[in-house]
């Protein structure tokens, strides 16, 4: 499931050591915040999250009062495809 995977991801970027404290605190608010779970893209200090779209502004205001930048976009179901 969807949640099961979000659930490993985490588990993964707790456990290798790469999740810095500023990470853990967003990964938490947007969970604290509703978010399905939350982690960290093994790419730099960033944090994704699932969200229902009923939470998605509370998510995003909960990762901006931390001073993060947050986006909200839709799960892409299609394959995948080069966007210009």
């Amino acid at each position: 499931t969807v949640e099961a995977f979000i659930r490993e991801c985490k588990w993964f970027a707790e456990r290798s050591g790469y999740m810095s404290g500023r990470v853990k605190a967003g990964v938490e608010a947007a969970e604290r915040a509703g978010a399905v779970g939350a982690s960290q893209a093994m790419i730099g200090e960033t944090v994704f999250a699932l969200v229902y779209e009923e939470y998605a502004e509370r998510v995003r205001e909960a990762l901006e009062a931390l001073g993060a930048q947050a986006l909200i976009s839709r799960i892409e179901w299609g394959p995948a495809r080069l966007v210009r």
